[in-house]
């Protein structure tokens, strides 16, 4: 315990004893313990355990997300979005959401925060993370919570996706929802809370961007 402390950049094992206590009150290590875990021991053990198993003991921070609604800037084009003004090692934006909207979300791409690059969107271009506002997908995901977003790879049926919708005025927003099924006219998405499913005709879809992960709000 005491070597796993010092790797992990603390004096000693006092730092971490009280998470490998059976008492530990909390279900989840924090986001932070995880992230200095996954870097002492990814690549130990046989077979080796890899840094998302132990990132893992952090709950919900690496499964695939959902959530609300969001509007988005028409003039921000997201696959090239620039990591300026980092801090350290972090360099992945967090744009800003408020409740608003019919359906949930509002978010503006200025970034209100830069953090540690989580591992699902390591080296890929234009990655940001939104956070949550509003119940529309509770129980999956509640607000506050994280949502991780890639903006190349190719969504399936039974991703979370960030859908982006137009008026064909120059007007664009967008909904996370979990992506039912691609059809002749559109799209079917579903939601949680209300459950439902719904269509997007073609005519009002922009894109479809896949969500890849999402971290637990405290």
């Amino acid at each position: 315990m005491d070597a796993l402390a010092r790797a992990m950049g603390f004096r000693g094992a006092s730092s971490i004893q009280r998470y490998m206590n059976p008492d530990y009150k909390k279900t989840y290590l924090t986001v932070e313990i995880a992230e200095r875990a996954a870097d002492a021991l990814a690549g130990k053990g046989e077979p080796p355990i890899t840094r998302d198993e132990v990132l893992d003991l952090c709950g919900p921070a690496l499964r695939t997300p959902t959530a609300g609604t969001a509007a988005l800037s028409s003039d921000v084009d997201i696959s090239t979005i620039q990591t300026e003004g980092l801090v350290g090692d972090r360099d992945f934006p967090i744009y800003a959401s408020a409740q608003g909207g019919q359906t949930g979300m509002v978010v503006t791409f200025e970034p209100v925060e830069w953090v540690r690059r989580p591992s699902p969107l390591i080296g890929v271009k234009g990655g940001f993370g939104v956070y949550v506002v509003g119940d529309s997908m509770e129980p999956v995901f509640r607000q506050g919570d994280m949502l991780l977003i890639h903006p190349h790879r190719p969504p399936v049926n039974g991703d979370d996706v960030l859908v982006v919708l137009t008026d064909g005025n120059g007007s664009t927003e967008a909904m996370v929802k979990r992506l039912v099924h691609r059809h002749d006219k559109g799209v079917c998405v579903q939601q949680f809370n209300p459950p439902a499913e719904f269509s997007i005709p073609s005519r009002f879809l922009d894109r479809v961007l896949k969500s890849v992960g999402s971290y637990r709000g405290r």
